[in-house]
């Protein structure tokens, strides 16, 4: 028996050689050619690293605002210690413009600049500036976004910290008493101003703080504190 040993399939282009049509030699050459590949790989991985980024700076920011506003409760603490009454007959409102204004003062530094000035804001920078001190320009914008954007609370609370149920400070013979106790908690909405972050769905809540519109989380921190009795000394026969 006879065989044909003829080969019937087709040579290769490379074994073809000037064969080729010069599509495909255009095919094998594109092929072959690895020229910006490292362009497009850059390219796609650049929006990935720039998330990244954004996320480790908004993380980095709140980590931040997280010890100043730690810093902002405690200051309202050292505030109440002696400028809140436990006597509400006693200089009650000024007592509680002495706490928030030392929380609103420490938060000064973690706000943006509202676009409506308070007018506390303007007294405050008034009685620094004649102290001597030395106020930046944007002090005063900055902190009326502090006093928009912060809310203060304080109960009192008994020796093991649980709230007592009484709705009213009850008055007490202060020489023989010794200091209430009080829980104070400060609530700050930090305005989230990285941009990649703020379109994330359930990453903070939108809404709107001295005229600025974002998307803002609220901060929470709370102090106990014992009140001291020296700026009611003279209130139930004391001496």
């Amino acid at each position: 028996m006879n065989y044909n040993h003829t080969n019937s399939f087709p040579s290769s282009p490379r074994l073809r050689g000037s064969s080729c049509p010069s599509c495909l030699r255009g095919l094998v050459r594109l092929h072959r050619d690895n020229r910006g590949t490292v362009a497009v790989t850059f390219l796609l991985a650049l929006p990935i690293f720039l998330f990244i980024i954004c996320i480790l700076t908004q993380y980095a920011l709140l980590v931040n605002a997280r010890m100043g506003l730690e810093r902002a409760v405690m200051a309202a603490g050292r505030s109440a210690v002696t400028s809140l009454p436990t006597d509400p007959d006693v200089d009650y409102v000024q007592g509680d413009d002495n706490v928030r204004r030392a929380a609103w003062m420490a938060l000064e530094p973690l706000s943006p600049q509202a676009t409506d000035i308070a007018s506390d804001a303007q007294d405050v920078v008034t009685a620094m500036q004649n102290l001597g001190v030395s106020v930046p320009s944007t002090y005063a914008a900055r902190y009326s976004y502090a006093q928009a954007a912060t809310t203060i609370e304080w109960v009192r609370v008994d020796n093991n910290d649980v709230p007592l149920s009484e709705p009213t400070w009850q008055p007490l013979d202060f020489a023989e008493n010794v200091g209430q106790r009080i829980k104070l908690t400060v609530h700050y909405k930090f305005y989230l101003n990285v941009p990649a972050l703020r379109s994330l769905p359930g990453f903070g809540q939108d809404d709107t703080v001295a005229g600025i519109s974002g998307k803002f989380l609220t901060l929470n921190a709370s102090y106990i504190v014992q009140l001291t009795h020296g700026r009611e000394a003279g209130v139930n026969n004391a001496q």
